[in-house]
């Protein structure tokens, strides 16, 4: 995620350097393909769980990213609606 942000930033201090207003677009359309390339699909959910199955972790992947933990370590909640 973060080496996608800097071709938007690259983008943006170019266009404050030479005025030419394509930099900043050709920047952001490199950052939303880098962006769209890590995001979590489901595809590469399933493949992640499986990954955990086959090395002996019975935990819910998707369970454990749709569950928000408080600060102060009490009993976490479900942040599905």
């Amino acid at each position: 995620m973060a080496f996608s942000e800097v071709a938007a930033l690259f983008g943006f201090v170019a266009f404050f350097l030479t005025y030419l207003w394509w930099t900043y677009p050709v920047g952001a359309a490199i950052t939303a393909l880098g962006f769209r390339r890590a995001a979590p699909t489901s595809a590469r959910l399933r493949a992640d769980q499986e990954v955990l199955i086959a090395s002996g972790c019975s935990r819910s992947l998707v369970g454990a990213l749709r569950t928000v933990r408080p600060p102060d370590g009490g009993t976490p909640r479900s942040d599905s609606g």
